[in-house]
């Protein structure tokens, strides 16, 4: 539902090191920029599973030098 999505964006975007979050409800995917420096993937995971959804990787994530 869209508090779903409104739960998620919002604890992830929380998250120190979490640059931008695009989620959508009807595609079920999230794509989240995020300083590796600061935070990483699984910490992530994590934090949405503590919301009580199941979280999978669906490829590789990709990292970026900047």
């Amino acid at each position: 539902c869209n508090s779903c999505v409104s739960n998620i964006s919002g604890a992830v975007e929380d998250l120190p090191g979490v640059v931008d979050i695009k989620l959508t409800f009807e595609e079920k995917v999230a794509s989240v920029t995020y300083d590796t420096q600061i935070l990483n993937l699984q910490q992530i995971m994590n934090e949405i599973t503590k919301l009580g959804f199941k979280v999978a990787v669906t490829s590789t994530p990709y990292e970026a030098g900047m």
